[in-house]
This record gives structure tokens, sequence and C-alpha cells, in this order.
């Protein structure tokens, strides 16, 4: 009764974590790799 609502609610709370935490990866390369391109540039410019 109760503790299958606990596991069902804990596990959807671990696939939420498991999804910020990929969308902040994917976010943190994604900038990542604009600051990179924008540094080379400016890089290239100050060069």
């Amino acid at each position: 009764g109760n503790d299958s609502a606990d596991l069902i609610k804990a596990r959807g709370k671990g696939s939420k974590l498991c999804f910020f935490s990929f969308v902040s990866f994917f976010l943190f390369m994604f900038f990542d790799d604009l600051m990179c391109r924008c540094f080379v540039r400016c890089f290239d410019f100050i060069v």
C-alpha cells in the first residue's frame, strides 16, 4: 500500500534528478563550446 507509493515517488524523484543532471551537463557542454569559439575568435582578433 503505502510502501509502494513511496517507492514510486522515490523513483520519480530519481529520474527527475537524472534528467536535470543530463540537461545541465548538455547546457554546460554547449556553453563551453560556445565560449571556446568566442575565445578563439577574440584571440584571433587580438593576435
